[in-house]
């Protein structure tokens, strides 16, 4: 097992030697790009959750802070309201993101 293993390694390490410059930023750069589209992905899954919480028990949205602060910061707002704010942003957000592409 250890074997195989330190084959790979040295296969993968050849290869690399043997790739160009621009080849190997290009690999570097894509490699980036999809830990942080990975990380985007955990946080919009994060987010769909306390979404979801809001809009099936108003009593969980009362005693959230981040829900207290906005009504707070908007005054005029009750629980009720907020509901349809929040589903209304999140459709118009899926609608403007989907949309694009």
């Amino acid at each position: 097992m250890n074997s195989s293993n330190n084959n790979l390694l040295n296969s993968l390490y050849i290869v690399w030697l043997n790739t160009p410059k621009s080849y190997k930023l290009r690999l570097i750069l894509i490699t980036i790009l999809s830990v942080i589209s990975g990380l985007t992905e955990i946080i919009t899954l994060g987010s769909v959750i306390p979404f979801l919480s809001v809009l099936l028990d108003v009593n969980s949205a009362q005693s959230s802070y981040i829900i207290k602060i906005f009504t707070n910061f908007f005054s005029f707002i009750n629980i009720d309201t907020s509901n349809l704010i929040f589903t209304v942003t999140f459709f118009l957000y899926y609608l403007y993101y989907y949309l694009q592409y």
